[in-house]
C-alpha cells in the first residue's frame, strides 16, 4: 500500500483507517519517524515535544546510549530480557531445560556498524544479568589462539573456537538430555563399560577447550583439511586413542620425522582406504587428510610461516581489537 506522510498539523487532524497497516510517516522539523499504527504516532510524536527523558534514564536506554560512544552509523538493540517475558510459558519440562541452558538470564542484544581507521566495522553485544551458566557459559573469555600457528596461509576457510574445560560441556549435555529423557546417554555408559574406558576422563578432560578447523581444498574425491586440538595430558590422551584404535578394523603405522611421532590410519570405504593421520606436537594434536597434511602442518609452525603470522590475516583482523579472541571465522 502507499505511504501516508504527514507533516505536524496533518497528524493531528489525520483519521485512522482500519485495518491499521499502511505505513505512515510522520515528517518534523527533527526527526523523521515511520510506524504502521497513527495512535502510535501520535503518542510519539507528543513524547517528543515533552520534556520526557523516561527512555534515555532507563537501563536499556543507557546501554544504548553507550553505543554513541567514539561515533556511529547505525545503531540496533533488543530488550531481549524484557521479550522473554512476554513469551507464554511452555511445559514446565520447557521451561526447565530453557532456565538451565543458561539463556533465561539473557539482557540486550546491541548492534553497532560505523568505520574504523577508514575500515567498516560492526560489532554485536550479547549480554547477559549474571554470569554466564550451562551452555550460554561455553563459549571461554578470549585468549591466545596457538593453533593458528599450524594453520596454512593457503586455507580457504578456517574456523577455530576457545571452549571451557570440555569435560564440564559434557557434564552439562548430561545433565540437559537427562532432563528431558533419562536413558539419553545410556548408549555411552554401555560403551564405556565395552571399552572399559570413560568418556569424559580418558578422553574429554585430556583435551584443552581450543580446537582449530581448517580447508585447504574441497575437490572430490580428496579434499584436503586439518583439526587442530589443544591437549593437557599427551600421554593419556595417545593411551585412550591406542585403546579406541584396538577395537575397530583399521590399519594404522608409525614413523618418526625429525623428533616427531606421525600416526596413520586407514580406514576401510566403499571406494578406497581413507587416510587419516595424526601427531602431537607442543601441546597440540594435529589431525589431517593425509601424512603429507601434517607434516606441512608441523613444518608451518615450527618455520613461523604459518596462516597466524601471514600480513593477509593479520590485515583482517577487526580493527580497534587484540590478537585475542574467543572464536574466529576465516574465508579466503
Amino acid at each position: 500500500p502507499p505511504f501516508r506522510v504527514f507533516d505536524i498539523q496533518e497528524l493531528a487532524t489525520a483519521k485512522d483507517i482500519l485495518p491499521p497497516q499502511q505505513p505512515m510517516i510522520l515528517v518534523r522539523p527533527d526527526l523523521v519517524v515511520a510506524t504502521l499504527d497513527l495512535g502510535e504516532l501520535r503518542r510519539l510524536n507528543a513524547h517528543l515535544d515533552g520534556s520526557s527523558r523516561e527512555f534515555a534514564a532507563s537501563l536499556f536506554g543507557q546501554r544504548v546510549a553507550q553505543a554513541y560512544d567514539g561515533g556511529t552509523t547505525v545503531v540496533g538493540a533488543i530488550d531481549l530480557q524484557k521479550i522473554l517475558k512476554q513469551i507464554p510459558s511452555g511445559t514446565v519440562q520447557n521451561q526447565m531445560m530453557f532456565q538451565r541452558s543458561g539463556f533465561a538470564d539473557i539482557k540486550y542484544l546491541v548492534w553497532n556498524h560505523k568505520s574504523l581507521a577508514g575500515r567498516a566495522a560492526s560489532e554485536m553485544e550479547l549480554s547477559f544479568n549474571g554470569p554466564r551458566y550451562g551452555v550460554a557459559s561455553w563459549l571461554a573469555a578470549p585468549g591466545p589462539m596457538g593453533s593458528l600457528d599450524f594453520v596454512s596461509p593457503k586455507a580457504v576457510l578456517v574456523s577455530t573456537v576457545l571452549l571451557k574445560n570440555p569435560a564440564q560441556i559434557f557434564d552439562d549435555v548430561r545433565e540437559l538430555s537427562a532432563a528431558s529423557n533419562p536413558k539419553a546417554l545410556a548408549t555411552i555408559a554401555q560403551m564405556e563399560a565395552a571399552l572399559k574406558l570413560s568418556l569424559k576422563d580418558d578422553l574429554l578432560r585430556q583435551l584443552g577447550g581450543e580446537i582449530t578447523l581448517e580447508v585447504d581444498s574441497l575437490k572430490q574425491p580428496d579434499p584436503v583439511w586439518k583439526a587442530i586440538l589443544q591437549v593437557n595430558d599427551l600421554d593419556r590422551l595417545q593411551a585412550t586413542l591406542n585403546r579406541l584404535l584396538a577395537t575397530v578394523p583399521v590399519r594404522s603405522q608409525q614413523s618418526e620425522e625429525e623428533g616427531v611421532t606421525y600416526h596413520s590410519v586407514g580406514i576401510p570405504s566403499a571406494q578406497k582406504i581413507l587416510e587419516i593421520s595424526y601427531a602431537f606436537v607442543d601441546g597440540y594434536l594435529v589431525i589431517g587428510s593425509s601424512h603429507e597434511t601434517v607434516t606441512e602442518a608441523v613444518r608451518l609452525h615450527r618455520s613461523g610461516e604459518s596462516l597466524a603470522k601471514s600480513s593477509r590475516f593479520v590485515a583482517s583482523l577487526p580493527p580497534g581489537h587484540g590478537s585475542e579472541m574467543s572464536a574466529l571465522l576465516y574465508e579466503n
